[in-house]
């Protein structure tokens, strides 16, 4: 059986494995503390489940939790500090979570930081805890001069990183099961032992986002009793078995 690690209202995480258990335990010992948080790691891994986490596990529980895409900040019209700290003002008394703060436009970075400085102060002008996310490595973004060195110091007060589902097997197949429960109604639908030993040893680049698209195409286009390998994508079938 998966262990559950992370059991609080809105939050349920359950894992075996060690690397996730040091990032659940991580969570725990902050979350009372309303310092800032980044969490990093490959796309797809979780960081943002995990903030959530976060956000769940803490004293601002019942307040909001807001989701600021920097990504898209950057296909937008130019946005002012005033106008983005309207945006966070929606979660005061919660958390913000800046998604991908590595993509946040220069001119929104020294606002950041300057709040954040504030914050650990002790003196506030806005009431909401800051959470990034970020799959690039950011020191290496300071030192090419496009993320602010500032703002990166101030994030990375506590950083946890969020390991890559290969880095994580134990989990593949529990969480290849549950998804396969989710996506047929809790219909009892199986995966025949030679499919999951091909879910086992394909590296998943694209951590639980590929699982999970992988085992909807298998729900889809193999509506069987059992998931065998046709249900699969050709590349699961061509990857070496790293235990060789």
């Amino acid at each position: 059986m998966m262990k559950p690690c992370v059991e609080s209202a809105g939050a349920h995480i359950e894992s075996r494995s060690p690397a996730m258990h040091a990032a659940l335990e991580d969570i725990a010992k902050v979350a009372n503390n309303d310092i800032s948080v980044l969490f990093s790691g490959e796309s797809g891994s979780g960081k943002s489940t995990l903030a959530r986490a976060l956000h769940a596990m803490s004293p601002r529980r019942a307040g909001p939790l807001i989701s600021v895409d920097c990504q898209g900040l950057q296909h937008e019209a130019p946005i002012s500090a005033r106008l983005f700290f309207e945006r966070l003002t929606k979660a005061t008394g919660g958390t913000v979570v800046l998604e991908e703060v590595g993509c946040l436009p220069r001119q929104l970075q020294a606002a950041i930081a300057s709040l954040l400085e504030q914050h650990h102060a002790g003196k506030r002008t806005l009431d909401v805890r800051i959470v990034a996310t970020s799959h690039r490595d950011l020191d290496r973004v300071v030192r090419e001069s496009r993320f602010s060195a500032d703002l990166l110091i101030q994030l990375k007060t506590i950083e946890i990183r969020v390991p890559p589902l290969r880095a994580r097997r134990e989990d593949i197949l529990p969480l290849a099961r549950a998804l396969l429960e989710t996506f047929t109604s809790g219909a009892g639908r199986m995966i025949a032992p030679r499919a999951e030993r091909a879910l086992l040893v394909y590296p998943w680049p694209g951590n639980i986002h590929e699982l999970r698209n992988v085992m909807q195409r298998a729900v889809i286009l193999a509506p069987s009793a059992e998931l065998d390998l046709d249900a699969l994508p050709p590349k699961l079938l061509a990857a070496p078995d790293p235990s060789n």
